[in-house]
């Protein structure tokens, strides 16, 4: 997956302050904090949510610093972020890896897997099978690695959500799914992009419709994306009831909001897969229905 940013023209979040500043004594940190903060911070943009953690720190569209507040009544993160030692560790693959050795990966420290089951066209408005979907899921699942799948959605209507739900339901029907079904969302590069002009609030309807129509057939829907998705591409307020896979490559990740899996790089190595490939760590461990690293207001959603 291509972890983006911030959406395009018009897909602004009414509920954010985009012109906030954070009110804190920024400089009022003793130099040792201060120096301690620095080393254990992969640059200048971590450095920041270390130091206004009751902000949202993310970039807008002209690259400038943005310091929302954090929305009170929702489910918050409360992860002590040693979580890599206790977090349970999986992937994410799709075609893009080519020909994947599943034996050696079960072997390597890998303990779910989502796969890409397909994508609608971006200019077609079609719903297409990823390549290697049969051939992944079913390697995961004859070796012992639970599965879970994720869509590129490209949809422009709550009804389309609703379809692409219906679309993932009936192929992943012969297989046992225990792990989230993911609504990925990607970023619209031009007004080629059927998704360009979508607002937050018309993005927001398209998800309800999908999430809803996952969990009326007893699977468990998960949004995926970064903190510019969150934050500017959806109304997360109205999206507090459903499960998150959160994509930041920081040495930690940074947001309040409740998560349940973190994508932490895509350079990751794995036994079995030629070159690089994401790496992800679930707090919440579906396989048993538990809180991995407990620390949330709740866990998954139900």
């Amino acid at each position: 997956m291509a972890l983006t940013s911030c959406g395009a023209p018009g897909n602004t979040n009414a509920g954010n302050d985009q012109n906030s500043e954070p009110q804190e004594a920024m400089f009022s940190m003793p130099l040792q904090q201060f120096i301690d903060t620095a080393n254990k911070s992969s640059g200048l943009w971590e450095m920041m949510c270390f130091m206004f953690p009751e902000r949202v720190v993310y970039k807008d569209e002209a690259g400038k610093y943005v310091f929302d507040p954090v929305v009170s009544g929702m489910r918050r993160n409360k992860y002590n972020w040693g979580i890599k030692m206790n977090a349970v560790r999986g992937i994410d693959v799709s075609k893009y890896q080519g020909t994947i050795d599943w034996k050696q990966v079960a072997e390597d420290d890998v303990n779910f897997a989502f796969i890409r089951i397909g994508y609608r066209g971006y200019e077609s408005g079609k719903n297409a099978m990823d390549e290697r979907f049969k051939t992944n899921i079913e390697g995961a699942l004859q070796n012992g690695i639970p599965v879970g799948v994720y869509f590129v959605t490209k949809a422009i209507t709550p009804e389309e959500g609703k379809d692409e739900a219906e679309w993932i339901i009936r192929n992943i029907k012969p297989y046992n799914v225990t792990w989230p079904v993911v609504m990925d969302f990607e970023g619209a590069k031009d007004e080629t992009d059927r998704t360009f002009y979508l607002t937050a609030a018309e993005r927001t309807e398209i998800v309800i419709a999908f999430c809803e129509t996952l969990k009326e057939a007893g699977y468990t829907p998960m949004l995926y994306g970064g903190v510019g998705t969150y934050m500017t591409k959806m109304n997360i307020t109205k999206l507090d009831a459903y499960d998150k896979w959160f994509a930041q490559y920081f040495n930690e990740p940074h947001f309040p909001y409740a998560i349940q899996i973190w994508q932490a790089t895509d350079e990751g190595t794995v036994k079995g897969i030629k070159g690089n490939v994401d790496i992800d760590y679930a707090m919440f461990n579906y396989t048993k229905g538990e809180d991995e690293v407990p620390g949330q207001d709740a866990g998954a959603s139900k």
